[in-house]
Order: C-alpha cells, then structure tokens, then sequence
C-alpha cells in the first residue's frame, strides 16, 4: 500500500472545509422520550402514546427507541398552543370556578 503524505497546509484546507461542512450542515438536535417528557411536564408513556399517533411528525427510530426531533417538538408545541376554542358555553351549575351541586329531584 502506498504511504500518502500531506504537507501542513493540505491538513488545514482539509480542517477548514471540514469545518466549513459542520457550519452549513448543524447536527440535528434529538430528544428521547424521557427529555420530551420533562419539558412538557407529562408522562414517559403519554410521550410514547403521542409519539405512536404521529403527533411529533417523523421520529429517529434506533431500534425500539424513538427519538423526537427539535422541528418535530416544536410542531407539537405549535399545535397544542394557543387560546382554547370551545363551542359550548359554560354549564349553568358552573358559578366562578365552583361546582354547585344541585338536587336532581325524583329520578
């Protein structure tokens, strides 16, 4: 086999177009179900639940883990934030935050 020789300049225009390639092409930032979970402040299998239905879009799946990406957390985050839409209004036994009970009569 023959012996390749590169002089100091060679290994720097190499380092610099190595590193010139990491800028324009940034590592994905991935999360495990674990991480999701504790920045939405909601269980490991409520993650694996959402993960399953396709609510993060594409994940990386390594074997029998999935792995939710930033642009897939941040899609889920968009979706389920906002003003809450509701078509009903409020039940009349509601009265400022407490439940009033009342008698239902003879049933």
């Amino acid at each position: 086999m023959a012996e390749i020789t590169l002089s100091e300049s060679d290994v720097q225009r190499i380092a610099a177009a190595i590193i010139d390639g990491l800028r324009q092409h940034p590592q994905k930032q991935v999360f495990t179900p674990q991480e999701v979970a504790e920045k939405l402040g909601v269980s490991v299998q409520t993650v694996r639940r959402r993960i399953a239905a396709g609510e993060f879009g594409e994940t990386l799946d390594d074997g029998k883990m999935h792995r939710v990406t930033e642009a897939g957390l941040q899609q889920y985050i968009d979706n389920h934030t906002g003003a809450r839409e509701s078509s009903h209004p409020e039940p009349p036994y509601l009265m400022r935050g407490r439940r009033v009970y009342a008698n239902p009569g003879r049933i």
